[in-house]
């Protein structure tokens, strides 16, 4: 889908404010060119009621110049869906996605109360660094009504134990957190003694059934 699909595709969402439900996933394999995520987040804005939302651009490519606007647009996006349940963002083998980008999004979830389920795939995205998980510790612990997280950092290689720490302390905060799953293979300074201290942490909350890391 070119970006002219997804301003399509955004106009004919934005009219149906009811939407509770939403997925929209572009099958690639390889990289397909740049698309204007700013222009469809314009869109999302009006879906108030939306509970439920999946966005999946594997090779994502920002449009020239369009960097911030994605950036900025899902941001402020993400922020105004306060009813959302469920949010999965999924862009892997994004490798023109650094720090600045995920720190925006971090920004723009730590607002959603109501949040039940979070799933941020980031897989071989190479240019994201452990800055990214220092600022991701702090918003996953805002998010008071998480009980489901799954995060994957698949071959994120510069990922170290620092950037576990603050997720760690972040789902401390968490009352209602049952499940989390990170998938962090790959990742050249997390070897299997930091990811299997990393889990016994986890274990220790009072609330947290189910721990896989991977």
């Amino acid at each position: 889908m070119t970006y002219k699909g997804l301003d399509r595709l955004g106009k004919v969402i934005s009219k149906i404010p009811s939407l509770e439900r939403l997925e929209i996933v572009l099958n690639a394999d390889q990289p397909g060119g740049n698309i204007r995520l700013w222009s469809l987040s314009r869109s999302l804005e009006s879906l108030s009621s939306l509970q439920y939302l999946r966005l999946c651009f594997p090779y994502y490519e920002s449009s020239l110049g369009g960097k911030f606007l994605d950036t900025i647009f899902l941001k402020d996006c993400l922020k105004k869906l306060k009813e959302l349940r469920s949010l999965s963002l999924e862009f892997p083998r994004c490798e023109k996605i650094k720090d600045f980008w995920f720190e925006e999004i971090c920004d723009g979830i730590n607002e959603l109360g109501l949040l039940e389920h979070l799933k941020l795939e980031f897989s071989f995205c190479t240019n994201i660094s452990n800055e990214s998980l220092k600022v991701l510790g702090p918003a996953l612990g805002r998010l008071r009504s998480l009980k489901i997280m799954f995060l994957n950092l698949l071959n994120c290689r510069n990922m170290e134990e620092s950037g576990l720490d603050e997720i760690h302390k972040g789902l401390g905060k968490l009352k209602k957190i049952e499940n989390v799953s990170i998938s962090a293979s790959g990742c050249w300074h997390l070897n299997q003694q930091i990811l299997k201290r990393f889990e016994e942490n986890l274990m220790t909350h009072p609330n947290i059934k189910n721990v896989n890391i991977f």
